[in-house]
């Protein structure tokens, strides 16, 4: 695994993720991630220091929001949407949105560290 607990406990300041989770929340990020990124983080221990932790603070921005935003991991909470009197609203996500979607901090990340070319999709 690229982040250990200890990185995102103590170096990130990782919030509301329990030590019997982590694991998990880990594996499904890190996965995630690197199916955003077109697998590149097979190459993790070649990129320089800089963008080695960009990488690290997406994983760790991907575990506090599957943490926060989802039931089961891998798969975001949807939005049913709501009906005040003659106004209703759809939900925000379909299940194929939903299914493995990133947060955007992480992606934000990712931009920085220049591995979410134009060739990976991302939702606007």
């Amino acid at each position: 695994m690229i982040v250990s607990w200890d990185y995102f406990s103590q170096t990130y300041l990782g919030q509301g993720v329990s030590v019997e989770d982590f694991p998990r929340l880990n594996l499904r990020s890190q996965d995630l991630i690197d199916a955003y990124t077109r697998g590149q983080l097979s190459g993790f221990e070649n990129f320089d220091a800089s963008t080695q932790t960009y990488v690290k603070k997406a994983i760790c921005a991907q575990i506090e929001y599957y943490n926060l935003y989802t039931t089961e991991v891998g798969f975001a909470e949807e939005d049913k949407g709501f009906t005040v009197g003659k106004v209703s609203v759809g939900g925000g996500f379909s299940d194929s949105q939903s299914k493995n979607y990133i947060s955007p901090i992480a992606k934000s990340y990712l931009e920085l560290a220049g591995l979410m070319g134009r060739q990976v999709g991302v939702r606007c």
